[in-house]
């Protein structure tokens, strides 16, 4: 009996080697969203109606400081009115926008600071914490009625006298300035007063930067530095003679020959 029980048990145990063995899987590994991954800034909602005919400006504030939450700080009696309606819904940038339309129209400046509003008057404006920017093109500052500063600089002519050129073109009240060092203008108005003056600055400066070439003359009977000082007198005479005596900020001779360098360079003809 024993025997027998021993051969049924190789039996079996020579049938488990033969049969295939199957690998259970092992359940997909669950992926967990990233609690810190940045989200994209909601777009503001369009949800303001602006319909003021002939109102009153402090009518407009108390809609925007109910409507849309601003808080609203007056520095300086508003008066005046506005005219703007629009058949869409606005957003508050948009509202805060056409609430800077009709206060520049009227002589006053909003001064944005998260969602307080402080109203002061145009002058007073430019002297407060506006936003101060650097800009290379004029294509990038925005044509609205924002006062803001912007020190745009200046490539191939003096800062200086390209003031003098922009005079005529400047609006009243705006505040314009240069800066020799850096060779720049400084300029504080509303961006979109800034933009048309900014643009006018660019296409003077690009024509002389167009007109201007660099060519290396041999001498062989003169001293090149002293021809160098003859001929920046000579400019610099001209141009003070076309402006009346004034002083110029640089040469009007798009170069500087003779200045900068080492002395010993210079004596080469």
């Amino acid at each position: 009996m024993k025997t027998n029980q021993s051969a049924f048990t190789l039996i079996l145990l020579g049938l488990a080697a033969t049969l295939p063995v199957f690998a259970q899987e092992a359940p997909p590994a669950r992926t967990l969203p990233a609690t810190s991954e940045a989200r994209p800034a909601e777009a503001e909602t369009a949800d303001l109606r602006i319909n003021f005919r002939n109102a009153p400006l402090e009518m407009v504030l108390d809609y925007l400081s109910e409507a849309a939450g601003f808080t609203i700080v007056l520095e300086t009696q508003v008066k005046g009115t506005i005219d703007v309606w629009s058949n869409q819904p606005v957003t508050r940038q948009e509202a805060v926008d056409i609430l800077d339309a009709a206060l520049a129209k009227n002589g006053y400046a909003a001064i944005r600071n998260g969602k307080t509003l402080t109203i002061v008057t145009q002058e007073d404006a430019r002297t407060r914490n506006i936003p101060i920017v650097s800009s290379d093109s004029w294509e990038k500052i925005p044509q609205t009625d924002v006062v803001a500063t912007y020190i745009i600089p200046v490539r191939y002519i003096s800062a200086t006298d390209l003031i003098t050129n922009l005079q005529p073109l400047l609006p009243e009240k705006m505040q314009i300035s240069a800066n020799q060092n850096s060779n720049s203008l400084i300029i504080t108005d509303s961006q979109a007063a800034i933009r048309r003056i900014a643009h006018i600055a660019s296409l003077l400066d690009s024509s002389v930067s167009g007109a201007s070439s660099v060519r290396i003359i041999p001498l062989k009977h003169s001293d090149a530095k002293e021809l160098a000082a003859t001929i920046n007198q000579l400019y610099a005479t001209q141009n003070s003679s076309a402006r009346g005596g004034s002083t110029p900020g640089r040469s009007g001779f798009p170069f500087n020959f003779g200045r900068g360098g080492n002395n010993d360079n210079n004596r080469g003809n």
